[in-house]
């Protein structure tokens, strides 16, 4: 359902070079003005990237981070990166690429296992939403309520 085939469909994709941090750092009792500086870096390197340039979407989004580990750098597991992904998400909305980063404008929020590189940093994969894959996700969302509530019961 990733329409890369559907002309139709616009997408939109772009690097991001920037350093990981680990989603544990924020858990590990990470005080909130290290996290502020954190999104101050990464709204830095987003600001002078490639991904500054995107056309603002008006339709509803499927967003998907790839992370890129350069050289050298330790990798962290894929569940690690969605500190930098949701930061990077919130670029997205501060730069004026997309209207919000509610459910009702990103329908899907994908994060790959990381790959390696030459330089750090994220893709982001920006596809608009295509009216079979709103049919999808109702359809697996109704198959998650049945199986939540038939499991509740068991």
């Amino acid at each position: 359902m990733d329409n890369f085939k559907n002309p139709d469909v616009r997408r939109e994709m772009a690097f991001v070079p920037c350093t990981h941090k680990s989603t544990n750092t924020i858990y590990a009792g990470k005080h909130f003005r290290e996290r502020k500086k954190d999104k101050e870096h990464i709204v830095d390197h987003f600001r002078t990237s490639p991904a500054r340039k995107i056309k603002p979407f008006d339709k509803p989004v499927n967003l998907k981070f790839i992370p890129v580990i350069g050289k050298g750098v330790k990798g962290f597991d894929s569940s690690n990166y969605s500190y930098g992904a949701k930061m990077l998400e919130d670029c997205l909305v501060k730069f004026g690429i997309l209207e919000d980063d509610t459910n009702k404008f990103v329908k899907s929020f994908e994060l790959n296992p990381p790959v390696r590189g030459p330089f750090s940093g994220y893709l982001i994969i920006i596809t608009e939403q295509s009216i079979d894959h709103v049919a999808y996700l109702e359809y697996f969302n109704r198959l998650a309520l049945d199986a939540a509530y038939s499991l509740s019961f068991n």
